[in-house]
């Protein structure tokens, strides 16, 4: 596992210090996200039961269910018993003043990119489907991290799906991927680099977003951003970031 710990971290690194963070961005910015958040976890939880159809692995297939069964907001084992991320995404688009209807006719723009990559899952390699899902526990709270501090900054936004991504997906989600895919290298370690190529689509899907906000939206970036890449980040999402991820070691943007 040595060669996908080093690649996350770089990714993890180059996620942090996005070009994103460094910019003022205007609520239709920020709208614009959320909406692709919500696009995105409308569909999320079906990739996952078509990932766990695809596998073989008995590690791997447990670590999907596990992370289905979270996302499905599943107490104990018993779906509807707990708020599945699909409500807590509702909540927050809906604190924005956006509806279901208008989210999903008007988001493409940004979401159209990752929204592509997410439709290569059906050709990849169980390996590939290892090194996706967990680059992308990985990466998330990451991105997640750098627009917490702007949606705080409107105020009256309903935060939590943002929050609860970053707390989970790496102390939980990722952790639990992580033995799928040592079980994955362990019965043939040759596919090493498959399960790298899905780390990789990770990446790219988890910076599509941002980088279409960017170039969207995106204003020039002051001199203090230059300086400190994680100027714009408040104090919890700070926080939250460093109880998950290395401080970043000053890597280049994705």
């Amino acid at each position: 596992m040595q060669r996908v710990n080093e690649r996350l971290k770089d990714l993890r690194d180059q996620v942090a210090c996005h070009p994103v963070g460094r910019v003022k961005l205007p609520r239709a910015a920020l709208e614009a996200f959320a909406v692709a958040q919500y696009r995105d976890s409308d569909v999320w939880l079906g990739w996952f039961i078509k990932m766990m159809d695809m596998v073989q692995n008995p590690a791997l297939k447990a670590a999907l269910a596990h992370n289905f069964m979270d996302e499905a907001g599943a107490v104990e084992g018993v779906v509807g018993q707990g708020v599945s991320h699909m409500t807590l995404c509702l909540r927050f688009i809906r604190s924005l003043g956006l509806e279901p209807g208008n989210a999903v006719a008007n988001g493409l723009q940004v979401s159209a990119h990752a929204e592509a990559l997410i439709q290569l899952i059906p050709g990849m390699s169980e390996a590939e489907v290892a090194g996706w899902v967990l680059g992308t526990e990985e990466l998330v709270p990451a991105l997640f991290s750098l627009f917490l501090p702007k949606f705080e900054a409107l105020g009256g936004v309903d935060t939590e799906y943002l929050t609860t991504h970053i707390q989970v997906d790496v102390g939980d989600h990722a952790i639990e991927m992580r033995k799928g895919c040592a079980s994955v290298l362990e019965e043939n370690p040759d596919c090493i680099d498959e399960m790298l190529s899905g780390i990789n689509l990770a990446g790219r899907f988890t910076c599509a977003v941002p980088d279409m906000i960017r170039v969207t939206y995106a204003k020039v970036s002051s001199r203090r951003a230059a300086q400190n890449p994680r100027w714009g980040l408040s104090n919890r999402a700070n926080a939250l970031l460093d109880t998950q991820l290395p401080h970043s070691s000053g890597r280049g943007g994705c």
